[in-house]
């Protein structure tokens, strides 16, 4: 918030001094997201924010005016996995500024900030933590004189991380290698060490947050003044859909250092998409004897009908775990598909399946019903990309009805029961693909 003034020249502004970086992320502001494990999974976010007196001018202490008063900006962040975990970021940012308190020192416009190019590595993954590397370049395109952008190549490594299912935290701790060109008589910024970190609670549709962003500066203010920027800040997150999320978030910096200022708010919607997966088929290989070298012809009687035999009685135990408040396929728990698919392909007389969807009973009786649809309905989507009928499968939520009756916390499952079979499968006409939700 609070810079010195070592002379009354004129300043060039030729350095970026925001805080929170622009990332396609789903944990928290700032942190990161860790390459995924799955391959051709893609997220993307596009924010918007207002803050007010990101950097303001003082001498020997004494704020006399705001360099950049208002600035409204937004970004466009991607990350795409095009290999187990690693993945390719690339972010667009841009900002317009106005109100500037000290005529001399430039602020005002409308400019660019520096585009940024990452790489991620995942180090380790787990069901409830991650561990990833991040390595990023930005590149020196954004506006002169305006304080959106450095004069050279600026690198950013990183370590950042998740962990928990039921109350997610995220960190990542890393520095920012500026270029020794980024200094003038206002603010000569050089190398920084920064830490975000924020914790989000899953306990409905509307998921509350906490986050606050911290930095220090090897080289900051010319006479000395404070570089230790801290940003606390809340918000909350809505899940629109199973890939679209709103968030929003408010913060305030607390001390003197630049790029946290009086007030933050930002708004963001989060787009996650991971690629079908697609059921290899099932080959059998028959064996067909060769002929004798002579034929010889048998008339026999013909032999009596025999009785119809019902056809074989086949059960289903798997079971689809989800995570808490989640109704997304657990990456895991795809084998669990690709078992009950190979199982309908294989026995043709299973002529129907009834898939039931769970939820355990954290949340409001109302709000698991749905979850437990969601989840019986997302099992369903995904057998039938499996190659199954939509005809021999329906689904229906159960809500927070136990499995076998026993009271479980933990029974956020869907299960499948095997309701009609018949002895001739019937013929039914092929699935349009891709399929569009719709029976034929």
């Amino acid at each position: 918030m609070l810079i010195a003034l070592a002379a009354l020249a004129m300043a060039s502004g030729t350095a970026d001094i925001e805080l929170l970086p622009p990332l396609a992320s789903e944990v928290v502001p700032g942190v990161p997201e860790t390459a995924s494990h799955i391959r051709g999974m893609v997220r993307a976010n596009v924010g918007l924010q207002y803050q007010l007196d990101p950097l303001v001018a003082s001498e020997e202490g004494d704020e006399f005016g705001a360099v950049v008063h208002h600035r409204v900006g937004g970004f466009v962040a991607v990350q795409f996995t095009p290999a187990k975990r690693v993945a390719f970021d690339v972010a667009i940012p841009l900002a317009a500024q106005f109100g500037n308190q000290v005529g001399y020192l430039s602020g005002d416009g409308v400019g660019l900030q520096d585009p940024v190019f990452g790489v991620s590595f995942g180090l380790q993954q787990s069901e409830g933590s991650d561990l990833g590397l991040r390595v990023a370049l930005s590149a020196p395109l954004g506006a002169d004189e305006m304080w959106l952008g450095d004069a050279g190549v600026r690198g950013t490594v990183a370590l950042n991380g998740r962990i928990g299912t039921k109350v997610v935290a995220g960190w990542a701790l890393g520095a920012n290698i500026r270029d020794a060109s980024n200094q003038d008589e206002f603010l000569a910024l050089g190398t920084e060490f920064w830490l975000n970190a924020g914790v989000r609670i899953p306990v409905g549709a509307v998921e509350p947050l906490l986050f606050v962003a911290g930095r220090t500066a090897l080289r900051g203010v010319v006479d000395g003044s404070p570089t230790f920027t801290i940003e606390p800040g809340i918000g909350a997150r809505y899940n629109l859909t199973k890939q679209l999320a709103l968030q929003g978030t408010v913060g305030r910096g607390v001390t003197k250092g630049y790029g946290a200022g009086d007030f933050r708010g930002r708004v963001t919607l989060t787009l996650r998409k991971a690629p079908p997966d697609e059921l290899p088929p099932v080959v059998q290989v028959i064996e067909i004897e060769e002929p004798p070298d002579e034929l010889v012809i048998q008339f026999q009687p013909e032999p009596e009908p025999l009785p119809p035999v019902a056809p074989p009685r086949v059960e289903i135990p798997q079971q689809v775990v989800f995570g808490i408040n989640d109704d997304l396929i657990p990456p895991a728990m795809l084998v669990k598909i690709d078992e009950v698919a190979v199982t309908m392909l294989i026995n043709k007389t299973v002529d129907h399946v009834v898939i039931e969807g769970r939820a355990s009973d954290e949340a409001s009786f109302e709000y698991n019903y749905a979850l437990s649809e969601r989840r019986a309905r997302a099992v369903f989507e995904a057998l039938v990309k499996k190659g199954i009928h939509p005809d021999r499968l329906s689904y229906r939520a159960m809500g927070e009805v136990r499995a076998g009756g026993v009271a479980d916390p933990q029974d956020r499952i869907v299960t499948f029961e095997v309701t009609r079979y018949a002895d001739t499968p019937a013929e039914r006409a092929p699935v349009a693909t891709p399929w569009n939700g719709a029976r034929e």
